[in-house]
Order: structure tokens, then sequence, then C-alpha cells
């Protein structure tokens, strides 16, 4: 017994590791499962698997997406699907799902360590080293979302440093390890989270360099650099063939996306603010402490961070670990061993290569990190540095703190006592570092870092209802049925919130179903998401569905459990009464609080139809919802938007009918959105403040004009803000806040004299709003800072410039019109177009009966009627192709009559805050409305504030209600006017007009307003809409086959001269229709196997009796010009020809197999070459 247990004493060892694997099956309470934010944990492990198969997927996107970045996620969740395919139970699943996961990283690192420290007695070496990196704070942040791509790249970390060092250190075979290199990460290749292969190149990188370098001269260096250059080359080609299935697929879509990708994530410079913000805290102190978590700081309701950020024993500890890893150091004098220094100076080298890359643009070393963000191509990827290399700190630390406790330990057996008593004491120093270690580690064994927020959580109770939901769902036969969601997502946040505390940008449905769902998610892109929100603002306003149609939407699926809170802009409630109250839905299911209806009598198009009356519409999408909604306008079959098909032009004879809209002349768009630039000047440093002030002034003088001049010293405003913001946010140097703010006012005093010597009105105008924007953003700006310092010295000067701002004088927004009513128009069709404008509906009432407007200056006399609420009529005019110039006078401005007195007092004694407040209803969210009244000072130096506020009942400033105006008076004995602009959130139709007064002193104070008025504003919209000249309709029927989700055979039946052959997934350049011969057509579509018809066409399913490989012959491609954008969403080709049968296909889904076959043949021969590499080897070796 005692040979066997010395012989394979790492059985015993890797028993120890798997008792601590099973840590998960403390997190779980009878009927809850870990779910939501950004777990990605399916509810139905199987159909989540398979759709994975695929580079489309219309499970996600609303309208189908392209999923390539989801294909590298083959074995992570293969395993989930394999275990759920044996018959476990969801619960069962995940629970080895993730002792799989926890105890991964501790086996990698196990045999990572035994390769170094193959000997019986260094099994405390590999135990403790494994149990650290097994169990840390860096996992244990990724534990609340379970992070499977990233244990995935951490198990392959340390194999791909053992091949390595095998390589390169020990003689082993390079070929052998590069090959074992390749198969590593065939299986363990962090899934979709190719940012994580960063890490691992970091320290690939590194460890091929230093045992590359190590023990090289002048003989042997040229040997070596080949050897480690052909051991990358080969790691990397190995890699490339086993992971071509998804490498193919990704590249192509990355090549085709990843600067609109990047755009949308704000650029470089976006992603270098954001690396800023996820670095705030990872200091290379907080870093050497095994801390700089970035939810530790951000999240005031994490779970855990205060035990470890105040709790004195735990920050003892926290200086403990760097002490332990850099104590290796020390009992380098005591050993002989050669392979000790090595390994210790290596991963001391490593950890501070791991810090520098972990600290992001953090001081002092985030200049540089930044300049890569900035400079390298394909670095702004990551942005989020800490989450990326954070693992080679920890990594590092494992062997470090391991080697130290090992000869701590070590220490205890020599002292001079009886043998057993040194062997216990070995252990329990073992057993000491275990406790210590785990007290550190506590909330694994709690489970409470899964509830990381009061109201939130990633352990839930799943209701069975979405169990019911899916089975009802998936039984629904046909593909052509889509669920919209109701209520919408709110559009602010993009999160789906329910009552049982899920929250997560992903919805329900997407991990529940592969079916089709539409809602107004974060996957949407460009027209899809005005398509979709004009449906919402359908549903919730009552008005006609149309649009529900064309986005092929069977169903509505009504969630009584979801919970987002209501604001102006949004209300899930009212959606939901809408539907409930409308006659046109039937509820058809219920399932508790998920409920589905169904249109009553419109029936939408289904996945295939075709159309030969089109509607051509050039206009921008924010104007398709008004478009929708007007009687007067006829959208049919199928509809093409100019703003979504900017690279087609569409020939005359495809269009039936046609609305375009009007240019107006001479618009400027004010400016609302002020970008801040990044900040250039540390806060505490004066000195540099100096030096960048006397080069503005240098540079100030060599503007030779005043738009110039303004633009440059706007700039300098901006930057100047954005250093207060540094300042006050790290709380040091106030002296330099009094000196910035002066300069501020010199700025802005400077401005007010240049502006009026712009000589072209139209550009005054422009820069008239321009610098009006910034006044505006440096106002909210002072009215933060003063509410957010704790200086009396700094809210008095904060005070004071804003008074100081306001008697300049720096004009406010003016008409950016200076012809409001004239516009252009760009003809496509000769044709006769009616003439129609759109106004908010409280201006239509008062319009005139007839009015001459001006065609191309020729004056033409037209009868105005009222066609809908918001709609006008000027008659029909015939229109020759081209641009015409058309004005029409209008009027643009009414005042609102509501109970606001135009005179008062407001009275305010011994330092009491008095307010005072005005009521409005009824507003529309389409209007600009302006505020303007006299006021002046009579009694005291009171602080006034004037605010808009919405959706309040009671005045309580403590709550920080919603505010659409809230700005700071100036203190005047003299009349002063005050102008303001605000707008009403889409759902809100209540205001309140507030004044209050605080008096500064023990006497009273009293300030008299006069001329209040509240004036709407509400410039009209102008279309011109030619008549439906509609075309007899083809005798054309369509039946279809869904084969896959990328693949669908096409037969059409009749004439397809001149139609559209429409396609219902999202547009996507991918989808190819190629024309085919059928051998037999009736044994393809058997009539036993209808799902379903519609509009003409109808869908068969597979008959397994027939091989359609057998009975399908491919022929020559269809041209690429056909492809258009139809809809708004889907996917449109023109039939001109004779072809009646098709195979619609999406392309890269034949790069994928093709990759999938290459990645199979390399995963048969690679083993079988690494055997006879291996026995080759050996054989030569027993010979010598």
């Amino acid at each position: 017994m005692k040979k066997f247990t010395e012989k394979y004493s790492y059985i015993f060892e890797i028993v120890f590791l798997f008792i601590w694997g099973l840590i998960p099956l403390l997190w779980y309470k009878p009927g809850y499962i870990a779910l939501g934010h950004d777990m990605g944990f399916p509810l139905a492990p199987v159909d989540h698997f398979l759709d994975r198969l695929y580079v489309w997927t219309e499970r996600v996107g609303s309208f189908g997406s392209n999923q390539a970045e989801s294909l590298s996620g083959f074995f992570i969740h293969g395993l989930e699907a394999l275990l759920s395919s044996l018959g476990l139970s969801l619960l069962n699943t995940q629970k080895i799902t993730f002792i799989f996961w926890i105890l991964a990283p501790g086996i990698s690192m196990y045999i990572f360590l035994r390769f170094l420290y193959p000997k019986k007695h260094y099994w405390i070496l590999r135990l403790s080293g494994s149990l650290f990196y097994m169990l840390n704070h860096f996992f244990l942040q990724a534990w609340f979302i379970a992070e499977r791509t990233k244990f995935s790249a951490a198990v392959s970390l340390p194999l791909i440093t053992l091949f390595t060092i095998s390589a390169l250190s020990e003689g082993r075979s390079f070929l052998i390890n590069a090959l074992l290199v390749g198969l590593t990460l065939f299986f363990f290749n962090a899934g979709p989270g190719i940012p994580f292969y960063a890490g691992l190149g970091i320290v690939a990188g590194f460890a091929v360099s230093y045992f590359t370098l190590l023990r090289a001269n002048r003989k042997n260096i040229f040997r070596k650099i080949v050897r480690a250059l052909i051991f990358s080359l080969a790691a990397l080609i190995s890699f490339i063939f086993l992971n071509l299935y998804w490498i193919v697929p990704l590249f192509l879509y990355f090549s085709q996306s990843f600067a609109s990708r990047v755009g949308a994530a704000g650029g470089v410079e976006g992603a270098i603010s954001w690396s800023r913000e996820i670095s705030k805290n990872t200091s290379f102190t907080n870093l050497f402490r095994l801390q700089g978590i970035p939810d530790w700081y951000d999240n005031l309701e994490h779970p855990y961070s205060k035990t470890f950020l105040y709790n004195p024993l735990f920050v003892f500890l926290s200086f403990l670990w760097p002490f332990l890893a850099f104590s290796s150091f020390l009992f380098l004098r005591k050993t002989s061993s050669n392979k000790d220094k090595v390994y210790v100076v290596f991963f001391t080298l490593l950890c501070l290569v791991g810090i520098f890359f972990a600290a992001g643009s953090h001081r002092p070393s985030g200049i540089i990190y930044d300049l890569l963000l900035l400079r390298v191509p394909g670095f702004s990827i990551l942005r989020t540095p800490f989450y990326k290399f954070g693992v080679i700190v920890w990594f590092s630390y494992s062997f470090l703190i391991a080697y130290t406790l090992f000869h701590i330990v070590n220490s205890l057996k020599k002292v001079r006592i009886i043998f057993k008593i040194q062997r216990f004491l070995a252990l329990s120093g073992f057993m000491l570092f275990i406790a210590i270690w785990s007290l550190y580690n506590y909330p694994y064994f709690t489970g409470g870092f899964f509830h990381w927020s009061k109201s939130y959580s990633t352990m839930l109770q799943v209701p069975n209802y979405l169990f019911d939901f899916k089975k009802w769902i998936d039984e629904t036969s046909g593909s052509s049925k889509r669920v919209l969601l109701a209520p919408d997502i709110d559009p602010n946040t993009r999160y789906e919130i329910y009552d049982w505390r899920y929250f997560s940008l992903s919805t329900i449905p997407t991990i529940l179903t592969n079916k089709s769902v539409v809602a107004n998610d974060a996957y949407l892109k460009g027209s899809e998401q005005e398509l979709v929100r004009t449906l919402y603002d359908d549903l919730g306003f009552n008005k006609n569905f149309d649009i529900a149609k064309y986005l092929g939407i069977h169903y509505i699926l009504v969630r009584k459990d979801f919970s987002a809170s209501a604001n102006g802009s949004y209300s899930p409630q009212k959606i939901i009464n809408s539907i409930e109250d409308n006659s046109k839905f039937e509820k058809i299911k219920e399932f508790e609080k998920w409920i589905v209806y169904k249109f009553k009598e419109q029936e939408p198009y289904p996945l295939f139809y075709l159309s030969s009356q089109n509607s051509f519409l050039d206009i921008s999408m924010a104007d398709f919802n008004k478009i929708v909604g007007n009687p007067q306008i006829e959208l049919l079959d199928s509809f093409f938007i100019t703003e979504s098909m900017l690279k087609y032009e569409l020939p005359q004879k495809y269009v039936t009918n046609n609305v375009v809209k009007g240019i107006c002349t001479l618009c400027f768009p004010i400016q609302t959105v002020v970008e801040t630039p990044r900040m250039r000047i540390l806060p505490n440093s004066r000195f540099l403040y100096y030096l960048e002030a006397i080069r503005e002034e240098r540079k100030e003088v060599m503007f030779p004009n005043p738009e110039q001049h303004i633009d440059y010293l706007l700039g300098n405003v901006l930057k100047k803000q954005v250093l207060i913001q540094g300042i006050l946010k790290q709380k040091k140097e106030p002296a330099l806040i009094i000196i910035i703010l002066e300069d501020i006012y010199e700025n802005f005093a400077k401005i007010a004299a240049l502006i009026y010597s712009i000589p072209d009105q139209q550009r005054q105008n422009f820069y008239i709003n321009r610098v009006s924007s910034y006044y505006k953003y440096n106002d909210r700006n002072l009215i933060t800072w003063e509410q957010s310092t704790d200086s009396q010295d700094l809210k008095s000067k904060f005070l004071d410039l804003q008074w100081r701002l306001a008697s300049l004088s720096i004009p406010r927004e003016k008409e950016e019109i200076i012809d409001k009513h004239s516009f252009d128009v760009n003809i496509p069709f000769p044709a006769e177009y009616q003439i129609m404008l759109y106004f908010n509906k409280n201006f239509v009432s008062s319009y005139p009966d007839s009015q001459v407007i001006t065609i191309d200056q020729g004056e033409v006399a037209t009868k105005v009627t009222k066609t809908a609420d918001e709609w006008m009529s000027f008659g029909k005019i015939w229109f020759e192709k081209g641009t015409h110039k058309i004005k029409i006078p209008f009027e643009e401005t009414v005042l609102l009559q509501h109970s606001v007195p135009s005179q008062f007092d407001l009275l305010s004694s011994q330092s009491s805050l008095t307010c005072r407040d005005f009521e409005m209803n009824d507003l529309s969210s389409d209007i600009k409305y302006k505020v303007s009244f006299l006021y002046r000072t009579e009694i005291g130096e009171p602080i006034i504030r004037f605010l808009v506020e919405q959706d309040v009942d009671t005045i309580n400033l403590n709550k920080r209600p919603t505010y659409r105006v809230n700005s700071l008076l100036k203190r005047d004995s003299s009349w002063s006017r005050f102008e303001a602009e605000f707008q009403p959130d889409k759902y809100t139709q209540k205001f309140k007009l507030k004044f209050c007064v605080n008096s500064n002193s023990i006497e009273n104070s009293l300030v008299k307003v006069d001329g209040l008025e509240v004036i709407g504003k509400s410039r009209p919209d102008v279309f011109f809409i030619s008549a439906s000249e509609r075309k007899t309709p083809l005798s054309q029927e369509i039946k279809f086959i869904r084969i896959n989700q990328t693949k669908y055979l096409v037969s059409i039946k009749g004439n397809t001269n001149t139609s559209f052959l429409n396609f219902g997934q999202r547009f996507d350049d991918g989808w190819k229709l190629r024309p085919v011969d059928i051998k037999d057509l009736e044994a393809v579509f058997d009539e036993k196997f209808i799902l379903g018809s519609s509009y003409n066409t109808e869908e068969y399913g597979l008959n397994p009796e027939v091989n359609l490989l057998d009975l399908i012959n491919r022929k020559r491609d269809t041209s690429e010009l056909s492809h258009f954008l139809n809809n708004g969403y889907n996917n449109s080709w023109v039939l001109e020809g004779k072809e009646t049968n098709f195979i619609v296909e999406y392309e890269p889904q034949i790069l994928f197999y093709r990759g999938a076959l290459a990645s199979g043949i390399s995963l048969v021969i690679l083993p079988i070459v690494i055997f006879v590499l291996y026995f080759r080897r050996k054989s030569y070796a027993a010979k010598n």
C-alpha cells in the first residue's frame, strides 16, 4: 500500500483538487438557477448548441444576424448540450458545468506545476499553486456571470506555458509541443472571447523570448532563435488549421464590420475613454495587492467589496500576498538549483509585464497604453485592459506564492524534533495556508457574489411558464411566424428586466428558443430601429398596425412580469393596456404572466413573397413614423427607402408610387451635443497649466477670421471644464480652479465681442447657435459643480461665474433658418404629386382654406384641406423629374393658453426657500417650447433658480426630479430677460414651471417676475406624394422549404417578370439567390408536408423520403446587382428572367463547412503525427 501511495500520489492530489471543485454545489438553494446579466447560460442547452452550428441565427437580432463571433464557443456550449442530451435536468446540467469550469483551471495549473516539479515532496507547491489559481478574486468576479470564455482562456494559459518551456528549455521536441499548443487552443479557445487571446499572446511571447535568450551565447543564439521561430510558426499553423471552422467566417465578418463596430463604440477615442474608466483604480499598488477590480469601486451595491477594501484583517491579508510572492527571492540563496532561479525570475518578470498591461490607462504607465490604443491597428478591442491581462498577474502569483510556501513548510521539516512532529508541522503549515486562503476567498463558499445588486441577481427562480411558452412556440409550425415582445424595452437602456430579479441586455427568448422574436433590443441595426419603434408607437397610441405585416409578426407576447421603470419617454404599462383593450387583437394562449395575442384580421407577409406593386420613399428613417400614420399614403406590397439604399438606383418600372420629402433650403442644425476632449494637463500641475496658458495666448493671434478664433476659444473652454472635473474628482488644487474659472470668463467675453464681427448673416446665426449650446453646457456644469463640492469658497465662485456670464452680451439661440419657408425637392419620376405638410396637431386647425405657393419662381394658387390630425394637403401638381424649388408660407408658433399669470412676486424670508409653481398640461413631444420672462431683485440678495419640472407632483428638490430646464438666474436690481427652450418626452403631458428663491441672509428677499409666456414652436415637414398607379397583379405562386436556417429551396409558378422576391431575414450581402433545376417538383413539394400558406405562398417541410442533393442541380449565379434592401430590413431580388426555381443560401455558411472539414481533418492527423513523433523520438533515445 505504501508503494502504491508513493507511486500514485498524484491521484490523491487530483482528488484533493476535485473536492475543492465541488464548491458550486454550495451556491444553490432549492428552485434556483444561475441566469441573467452577461451570463449567456441557455435555458435550452441543446437548441442553443445546434443553433451555433450555423453562421446565421434567427434567435438574435429580431430579423436574424451573423453569429460568426459565436462559432468558437463550440466546446463551451457543446459541454452544456452534451450533459442536457444525457437526460440531466437544467439545474444538474448547470451544476456539472460549473464544477467543470471551476476545476479545469486548477487541473491545468496542476499539470503545469507537476511538469516543473514532478517529485513527490513538491506536493505542497503543486497543490497550493493550483488552488491559488483555481480560486481567486480575478475569477470570483467572473463567476457572478459564469464567464466561461475567461475560464477557457485561463485553462489554456498554464498549458501553453508548459509546452513553450518544454520545447525551448527542456530540449524536448519543439514540433510535438507546437502541435500540443494547437490542440489545447482547439478545445480551450476562449470561445467568442477573442480579446482574451491578448493575455495568452503576452505570456506566450514573453515565454518564447525568455527561454530563447536564456543561456544564449554567440555560438548558439542563431540556432535558438531559429528553433523558437519554427516552434512559434508551427504552433500558429496548428492553431489556425484546427480552428479554421470559426476563423474563416469570423475573418470575413470582421473584414466587413470591424470599422463600423469600432465606430459604434466611439472609435479609438471611445476606446481610450473606456480604458481610462476601467483603469481608474488599477494602480500598481492595487495590482500588487491583487486588487483594482473595477466593479469593487464602481458598484455601490457590490456584495463583498467593502469587506476587502475596508476591513483591517482583509486589508492586511492583501499585503500578505505580494510579500509571499516576492519573498521567493529570499529562498533562492538557499538552493543550488539553477532551475528554481530560472523559474522564479521568469514569473517575477512576467508578473511585472502583466501589471503593466493590466494597469491599462492608469498612471504612470497609462500614456503608453493609450498610445497603443491610438496607434496600433486593432488594439482598440483591448479597451478593458484589467479583464484581458489581469490573469497574467494571478498566474504569476500562483507560482511565486506556491514556491515561497513550499520553502517555508520545507524549513519546518528541518526543525530538529521527532520525525512525526516534523511531518505534522509541515502539514499544519499547508493547512494554515488553506485556511487563510479560504477566509480571503469566503464569497466562494457563500455564493453571495451572484447578488450583485439589491434589486437584481444572477441566481434566480425561473418561472415555469417560460418553459410552457417555449413548448408552445417550438411546436408552432412554419418559419414565417414572428413574435413581438410587449411591452417594449426602455430605449434609453435596452435592459430586459423582470420582477423575478432578471436583468440583462439579452431578452429571455434568445436563451429560451431558436424562434424569431422581435424586440427593440440592443441588436437592432440601422433602419430596423425606426421600424420597430414605429410599431411600438402604433401599439402605444392605438394607431394602425400595418407595419407589423411587413415585419412578419403573427403574435404579440405580453409579459406582465416585465418590470422596467416608466419615465417620460417610456411607458410599458401603456402598451400593455392598449393591447388588452384593443378589439383588433385576440388572446390565444395564456401562460400565467405571459399572454399571447394575435391579429384578428391582418395577415403578415410570409418569409418569402413576391411583390410587383412597390412604394419608393425618398425620406429619412426619422420620418417613417409620420408616413405610416398618414391615411393618404399607401404602402404597397413592399417599400424601398432611399436612406437605406444609397448604393442602388431603382428604375421607374419597379415603382408604383413614391413619397419624397422636401429639404429645407437654408436650415442650420443647432449643435446640441458638446463633445468633451481628453484631459491633457495633470490636475495637480499648476506649473504645466501656466505653460499651457502661455502657449494658448501665442496661438490665439494666429487666426485670420473670427470664426476660427471662436472655434479655438470654445475648444479652450471645453478643455478647462474637463480640467475642473478632474480636479474636483481628485479633490486637489482648489486654488487652480479659481484661476481656471477666470480664464473661462475671459474666453466667453472674447467670444461675445467676436461673434457679431462675422460678416455673413447665415454664418453668424450658425455661430450664435453654436456658442449658445456651449454656454448652456457650461451653465449646467457650473450647477453640477456647485452642488457636488463641499467647499463654500468654491460654491460661491461657481455661482459668481454664472452671474458674471449672464451679464455678458453672449447671444442666445436664434432661429436657425433665414428663409424658413423654402424647400428643395428632388423628384425621381415625372408624375402628379400631392403636396402635404406634416404639422403638429396643435397648429393645423388655424390654417387658411387657400394658399398661394411658389414653385420654381412661379406662383400657384392651391386649396388647403385638412386630411388628418397632423396633415394638411395643398392639392396635386404635376412635377417633371429633377430638382424643384418650393416656397410655402406657414405659421409656426402659437402662444399656449395656460393658467400662467404674466406678473407675480416671489418673497423669501430669513434664509428660507420659497417656491412657486404653475402647472401646464397637454404638451406635445413633437414641439419645442420656449419660455421667457423678465425679472429683477427688489429686496435682498437672494439665490434665484428657475426650473421646468417634468412628471413631479410635489415640490421636493432633494429628490432630484427630472428637469427640462434648471437655471440659476443672475442677481440684479435692473430688469433682465430669461429665455429657455425645452421639449417634452413622449409620454409626458404634465409640466410645472417653478420659481424658487432662497434668501441669502437673515433679511427678506423680493423678486418680481413679469411678461411670463410659453410659446410652442413647430416647423412642418413637406412631402410630395405621387398617386398609386396599380398594375395588374401577376398570377404567381411560391413554394418554399426551409432546409436549415442558412438554406432555402424556393419554387415560383407563374410569370416572374419585373417582380421582386422578398426574403424576410435581415439584409446581408452574404445571402445569395442561385437558380437551380429540380428534377421532381412534386416529390420535393409533397402536399403531405405543407406547413402553412398566405399571400400565394406555401411553406413545406422536408420530405424524409427524398434526397434533395439528388434532385437539385445548380445553375449559373445571378448577378449581385439584383440584390436590394427592401422594407427597411429584408433581402429582395429582382426577377426578370425565366428562372422559377432557386436556392437561397447564406454564403458564409459554405466557408464554415469548408473550415469545419479542414479542422476535422487536422484533428485526425495532428494526434497521429504527435504519436509518431513521440515514439520515433523515444525509439531513437532508447538506441542511443
